[in-house]
């Protein structure tokens, strides 16, 4: 229903009371806020989601570069320094987009695809791009190395996904401090080791392992 106001021009009637057009203005204003808060913009997602996972690219550093320094070192110098600082930018670059990409589908079902997605499509892609710079640049023994360092990937997969559950090593709005994750990964290695033997023994019916 629609009234003249004292302009001539007509302005909705709306709840018993008359708007003006400036009240309409404001009115309008008040609306696209609440539909903003149920209909977040784009650029909501951003803060969720982190592109580079920091914490799992210095862990991943700690522990895959040295196979490469030991399978080179009998080489020369030149060899595993060359060596070691192609792993250190492959996997500073590469462990840490995947991690965060484990730490977005963590949670993902099905379970099945997500476990599909962080054991084997993740590591393959990885250690694809891992052997092609190995291969680039001549790396001593670096089908050995691409090997030891395939079985750590997805093992250091799984572990992520692991770990990540727990709420552990997240970047992002998730995050919580890089020195309390490592204060927490000795009790979360020993668990993630037991999930398989605590499994096996599960289902022959000896819960004989500790839970925690």
């Amino acid at each position: 229903m629609q009234h003249p106001d004292s302009h001539g021009v007509n302005a909705p009637l709306m709840a018993g009371r008359l708007y003006s057009p400036a009240d309409m203005h404001n009115y309008d204003g008040g609306d696209d806020s609440r539909r903003t808060a149920h209909h977040p913009p784009r650029q909501a997602w951003r803060g969720n989601v982190a592109l580079w996972n920091w914490k799992s690219a210095i862990l991943s550093v700690a522990f895959r570069v040295p196979v490469f320094a030991a399978v080179t070192m009998r080489i020369g110098v030149d060899a595993m320094t060359g060596a070691v600082l192609a792993e250190t930018a492959v996997c500073a670059l590469y462990a840490g987009f995947y991690a965060a990409v484990v730490q977005y589908i963590r949670n993902r079902r099905p379970v099945w695809l997500t476990a599909f997605t962080i054991a084997v499509l993740l590591p393959a892609l990885g250690q694809l791009l891992e052997y092609e710079v190995h291969t680039w640049r001549s790396t001593p023994h670096r089908i050995l190395a691409v090997i030891l360092s395939s079985i750590l990937s997805v093992l250091s997969s799984l572990f992520n996904w692991y770990v990540m559950r727990q709420g552990t090593f997240l970047v992002g709005r998730e995050r919580s401090s890089f020195v309390a994750d490592l204060r927490r990964f000795p009790l979360l290695l020993w668990r993630f080791l037991l999930l398989a033997p605590r499994w096996l023994m599960h289902r022959m019916g000896w819960d004989i392992l500790p839970s925690n």
